[in-house]
C-alpha cells in the first residue's frame, strides 16, 4: 500500500451551510497537515449559491503520485528531496508513464506551490531547491521570477522538446550499448554489477531489484519473482545462465560473509538493505570511471531492456513475421496504458535505432518471452 494517499473527508454542517466533503491527503493514514493546509488554501464556498467547496482536487492526487514516487523509488521523504529528485520525477513522467509536456508542467506547478509554500513557513529543505541546477547551466541558465522561491517552477525547460523528435533526454543516457554495460558492470562492485545487470536483462525498475528477496533467486530454473509495486502480483522471468552465475558467486562468495539474517537478496555489510540512493552513487562513479559523457540514470537499464526489446518487435514486424503484440510489451512492462509505449517511441526513435542488437538483443527477447501469454517463433 502506498504510503500517500488522497480521501474524502466529511465536515461538520453550520448553521450558514450543510454537511460538505474536502479532500485530503494522508501521510500513512493520518492527515497530512502541512500540504492540506497548502493545497486547499484556496478552497472556498460560494456562501450566495451555498455550492459545495470548490478545491482543486487534480492537484491533491498529482502531489500524492510525487511523493510516493520519491517514497516507493528512493525511500526518501518529500520534505528531504533535491532538485535531482523532483527531475529524476519528471523525467519519469516523460519516459515511464508517457505525459505530454502540457500534462507535465502542471505536476511542475503543483509541486512549485507546495514547496514555496513550506519555505514561507520555514521548513527545513535541501539547499538545491534554492540554486540552479547543473542541468540547467549548461543550457544557458534560467532567471526565476521575484516571487518565486525555488527553481522547481523553471524544470519543465528541461523536459523533451516534443517539437523535435530526435533530441534526447537532457544529461542523461537514455540506454546502454553492449561496450557500456561491460564497461559499467567492470567499475561496479560484484554486488551493484549485478543489481545492474538485472535491471538491464529483465526491465524492473531499481526498486524492484532492490526489493527483491533470497528466495526470489531459483537458480537452478536460473528465474528471478519479482512482486511488481503497482499491481502486488509475483512475476517470474528467467535470466541468463552468466547473470544467475554471478548471482549465485555474490550469495555465496560475497553476502554469507555479512552474516545477515536479512531476508533481502541485496544487503551491506551492516545487514541493512542496500539503499536506492546508494545504487544510484555507485552507478555513477561507475559511469565517471569508464568515461561516460553523460551521467547515467537508474532506468536507463530497464530502458535498455525496453528499447532491444521493441526494436525486436518492430524488425519482426517489417519482416512480416509473427511476433508478441504492444499489449504484451506493456503487460510485460507494468504499465497500465499503452501509450506509455507509444510516447517513449516517440522520444527514443526506437523504430529507426537498434543500440544493442545480435547477441545481447537475444538474450534480452530469450529473458522476455517467456513472460508473454502466446509466443510465436
Amino acid at each position: 500500500m502506498s504510503r500517500f494517499s488522497v480521501t474524502t473527508a466529511i465536515f461538520e454542517e453550520t448553521k450558514a451551510h450543510p454537511e460538505y466533503r474536502l479532500h485530503l491527503i494522508l501521510d500513512a493514514g493520518i492527515p497530512d497537515v502541512p500540504v492540506n493546509q497548502i493545497l486547499l488554501l484556496k478552497s472556498h464556498r460560494n456562501q450566495r449559491q451555498n455550492d459545495p467547496v470548490r478545491e482543486a482536487t487534480s492537484h491533491l492526487y498529482q502531489w500524492a503520485v510525487f511523493a510516493n514516487y520519491l517514497w516507493d523509488e528512493s525511500n526518501i521523504y518529500y520534505m528531504n528531496a533535491t532538485s535531482a529528485d523532483i527531475l529524476n520525477f519528471l523525467y519519469f513522467l516523460s519516459v515511464e508513464e508517457g505525459l505530454h509536456n502540457s500534462n507535465i508542467k502542471s505536476y511542475v506547478n503543483t509541486i512549485s506551490k507546495v514547496y514555496e509554500s513550506l519555505a514561507i513557513k520555514n521548513y527545513s529543505l535541501d539547499k538545491s531547491l534554492f540554486r540552479p541546477l547543473p542541468e540547467m547551466a549548461l543550457s544557458g541558465g534560467l532567471r526565476t521570477k521575484r516571487h518565486s522561491l525555488t527553481y522547481i517552477s523553471q524544470m519543465a525547460k528541461l523536459l523533451p522538446r516534443e517539437s523535435n523528435l530526435s533530441c534526447s533526454m537532457p544529461s542523461y543516457c537514455k540506454w546502454y550499448t553492449s561496450q557500456q554495460i561491460d564497461a559499467l558492470y567492470k567499475n561496479l562492485r560484484l554486488d551493484y554489477a549485478c543489481i545492474f545487470l538485472i535491471s538491464v536483462y529483465t526491465g524492473m525498475r531499481a526498486s524492484s531489484v532492490l526489493s527483491l528477496r533470497l528466495d526470489s533467486f531459483n537458480a537452478k530454473n536460473q528465474t528471478l519473482a519479482e512482486k511488481r509495486s503497482k499491481t502486488g502480483q509475483i512475476h517470474t522471468c528467467t535470466i541468463p545462465a552468466s547473470l544467475s552465475s554471478k548471482l549465485t558467486t555474490y550469495i555465496v562468495e560475497m553476502r554469507s560473509l555479512y552474516m545477515s539474517s536479512s531476508e533481502f537478496m541485496f544487503v551491506q555489510k551492516n545487514g541493512s538493505t542496500i539503499s536506492y540512493n546508494a545504487y544510484r552513487k555507485a552507478l555513477a562513479t561507475a559511469a565517471q570511471k569508464a568515461g561516460f559523457n553523460e551521467p547515467v540514470h537508474t532506468h536507463a537499464g530497464r530502458s535498455t531492456f525496453l528499447a532491444n526489446l521493441r526494436s525486436y518487435q518492430l524488425r519482426e514486424r517489417r519482416l512480416g513475421h509473427e511476433t508478441f503484440s504492444d499489449a504484451d510489451i506493456c503487460l510485460l512492462m507494468d504499465w497500465t496504458s499503452l501509450q506509455c509505449l507509444y510516447n517513449y517511441d516517440l522520444l527514443t526513435r526506437i523504430q529507426e535505432v537498434s543500440p544493442l542488437m545480435d547477441t545481447l538483443q537475444k538474450e534480452i527477447y530469450n529473458t522476455a518471452q517467456t513472460s508473454f501469454p502466446q509466443e510465436s517463433e
